[in-house]
């Protein structure tokens, strides 16, 4: 009808908010492991932040919900989106401040330091032995 106006069904909140961080992010680039259903892969964590992290796969797949494994910590994270490489996780309980502390300061070590020994020992961790 004309000059009526259609009111529109906006999504809650919660579904707003989906794949969107709800706490700053902080880029880095460090191995981590991502396991549960039949995965059991290593990834590489973009960036984290106390809510979620994004990896980076080696090659493109589908991603299950799983525990995201990187230096000593681990968490379980639901994937919220994939774009075959890429993946958004978000964490089911978030991050405590010094996990997250620990996580930062060592890619900032990784980035500053221009040899790759934090490269290796992130890797070694992360691959385990018989990995390769």
């Amino acid at each position: 009808m004309p000059g009526s106006v259609e009111q529109l069904e906006l999504p809650c909140a919660e579904e707003a908010l989906i794949g969107r961080r709800v706490s700053q992010r902080h880029r880095l680039d460090i191995s981590a492991r991502l396991v549960g259903g039949t995965n059991n892969l290593r990834v590489q964590m973009e960036d984290i932040s106390a809510s979620g992290a994004c990896v980076r796969l080696m090659h493109p797949r589908k991603l299950a919900d799983g525990k995201l494994c990187w230096l000593n910590f681990a968490v379980f994270a639901r994937v919220v989106w994939n774009d075959g490489i890429r993946c958004g996780l978000v964490f089911d309980e978030p991050l405590d401040e010094d996990c997250l502390k620990q996580t930062i300061e060592f890619g900032q070590l990784a980035i500053k330091d221009k040899s790759d020994k934090f490269l290796r020992l992130a890797s070694a961790w992360v691959h385990g032995p018989g990995d390769w």
